[in-house]
């Protein structure tokens, strides 16, 4: 089977799982996890909703993954996020691969059944559904499952751009003020740096140095995990070289839709949220 013909394979099972109510609970700790699944919402998933799809499976994927790895439910999404497979996971831990694919379908048809039970779909919609969950859930085992950022990567992103804001306008020696309406006009942090006789390489050394001790800080006090804290660390180099260089880097909801200096929204927990779209 070749490649489209896999995509074409999945995409049409996908839209038949669509119509299933998903909403597997992800504990905070994997050694807590249950095979148990609750309906997420009245209302069944619309065709070809792959969003939905994703998350219902992501969700299995990780609780099955804890279970039979007993890894923290931190310590794999972190896996994921590094680019990492389900099945390149369970390898590093020496764990039975079967065995999540099994955990993961107990997870996903305890759903249907739910879903059947509260009417948000019928028994002919299950029936069709049920025998496709060997194979949906055997390609997302090697798949990349894409997650959104945490609480704390979108808390790390925001101050990441007040920290280039502010360095950039005073490497430039202009104001907060004369620097938005720059921003709003399309040029970036580092065409304006530039013009203005500044150097943006300069400017996210200066940026990184103020993100590590800040980072560091939250670390200390008990906010961030070593673990969390190194990888934020990390990302610093590439994730500020990408603002600096982002046209409208303030036109999104985190950042306040370029409306004043941006500011830091401090995250509600420190646990990462669980929603995925696997990319089939």
């Amino acid at each position: 089977m070749n490649t489209r013909t896999k995509v074409i394979s999945l995409s049409m099972t996908a839209i038949l799982i669509a119509l299933l109510m998903f909403g597997a609970s992800v504990p905070a700790n994997a050694q807590d996890a249950t095979a148990t699944a609750t309906p997420a919402a009245t209302q069944p998933a619309a065709k070809g909703d792959r969003g939905a799809i994703g998350v219902a499976l992501a969700r299995a994927l990780v609780v099955a993954t804890a279970q039979v790895t007993k890894l923290p439910n931190e310590q794999i999404l972190n896996a994921l996020r590094d680019g990492k497979t389900i099945n390149q996971i369970v390898a590093e831990q020496k764990a039975d691969p079967a065995a999540v694919q099994a955990a993961a379908k107990i997870i996903l048809t305890t759903d249907i059944t739910n879903a059947v039970a509260a009417g948000t779909m019928t028994q002919k919609q299950a029936d069709k559904a049920l025998p496709l969950l060997d194979k949906l859930i055997s390609a997302a085992m090697d798949r990349k499952i894409m997650l959104p950022p945490s609480e704390i990567e979108r808390y790390a992103t925001s101050l990441e751009l007040r920290i280039l804001f502010e360095a950039t306008a005073k490497a430039s020696n202009i104001s907060r003020r004369e620097l938005l309406p720059l921003l709003r006009g399309g040029q970036t942090l580092a065409a304006i740096a530039t013009a203005h006789n500044a150097d943006p390489m300069a400017i996210i050394t200066t940026a990184t140095d103020q993100l590590t001790k800040a980072i560091n800080q939250r670390v200390t006090a008990g906010k961030l995990s070593k673990e969390e804290g190194d990888r934020l660390i990390a990302a610093l180099p590439a994730q500020l070289t990408e603002l600096m260089n982002k046209v409208n880097p303030l036109d999104s909801k985190t950042h306040g839709k370029g409306k004043g200096t941006p500011q830091p929204t401090a995250p509600a927990a420190d646990q990462p949220t669980i929603a995925a779209t696997p990319a089939l």
